[in-house]
């Protein structure tokens, strides 16, 4: 169950506020159906740091080994409050709504999340993060997007679980919505922090820039682009991701990319997606 509100306090200064009472319950691989039967399944656990060691799945029906390793049910309250402030906002003020121009100044947020021990909860721990963002037009160079996070437990708790760790974008498939925020060959878990982080994200669109002054490839109208993710948190330091791509009419994408980790090389990927919904929302 979760309450929460958000208002615009004056221009350029927004402010969230949340509420939010969890029970939290593991969820095991199992199905009581099956089109034709195989005799005696196993499944594979839901532990997430479990597809690290995937010969430790033969172990998954055993009791004992699902009281040591899965994540125990448990409740969290959290309070939340959330603060955006974007300076000399422009905008325009019309009967059915505000539309925002934007401003020559990043957005930065900041937030502060508390969770307590009340209403029978078991999960206690502070975090603040912020963030700044921003789109830069570079004239006939093209548009440059950055978003910069970090973020701090402000000291370590027993009472914290799993889900409580703050979990970073991660993919690992061939396909992806192109967030910004994304990273393109990191794992779901294996760097989640409970500690400092940081993270940095920048995509550069050219804009045809290149692209147009190849004769046929023009005809095509294809843009260009290229990306740089950055992760540093007390597990790890300096992983980092670079990427290039053609996009077409900024919907349909085509990237390749490759990640650091210390100076070393890791393996070179490919996703392809679409970059925003159908109705057009980001």
């Amino acid at each position: 169950g979760r309450l929460e509100h958000r208002s615009e306090l004056f221009n350029g200064l927004r402010l969230g506020l949340a509420a939010e009472f969890a029970d939290r319950l593991p969820l095991r691989n199992s199905t009581s159906y099956a089109i034709a039967s195989t005799g005696d399944r196993k499944y594979t656990t839901n532990i997430p740091w479990m597809a690290e060691y995937p010969e430790l799945n033969a172990l998954a029906d055993e009791p004992w080994f699902l009281e040591r390793y899965e994540v125990p049910r448990n409740q969290s309250f959290t309070l939340e409050a959330d603060l955006r402030i974007r300076i000399r906002q422009k905008y325009i003020d019309r009967p059915e709504g505000k539309y925002i121009i934007g401003s020559k100044y990043p957005e930065l947020g900041i937030t502060y999340k508390k969770a307590i021990k009340i209403l029978d909860a078991d999960a206690e721990y502070d975090l603040i993060s912020t963030t700044i963002s921003d789109d830069l037009r570079l004239g006939l160079l093209g548009k440059l997007h950055y978003l910069i996070g970090a973020g701090r437990f402000l000291e370590f708790n027993e009472d914290m679980y799993f889900m409580d760790l703050h979990h970073f974008n991660g993919n690992k498939t061939w396909f992806t919505n192109f967030k910004l925020d994304q990273f393109r060959n990191l794992d779901y878990y294996k760097e989640s922090s409970l500690g400092n982080y940081l993270e940095m994200h920048a995509e550069h669109h050219f804009g045809g820039f290149l692209l147009n002054k190849i004769p046929y490839i023009r005809k095509l109208k294809l843009t260009e682009f290229a990306g740089m993710h950055y992760l540093y948190t007390d597990g790890i330091e300096h992983y980092t991701e670079v990427s290039l791509g053609i996009e077409k009419l900024n919907f349909i994408r085509l990237e390749v990319y490759t990640s650091f980790v210390e100076n070393k090389m890791g393996t070179v990927g490919i996703v392809f997606g679409i970059k925003r919904s159908i109705g057009g929302q980001r």
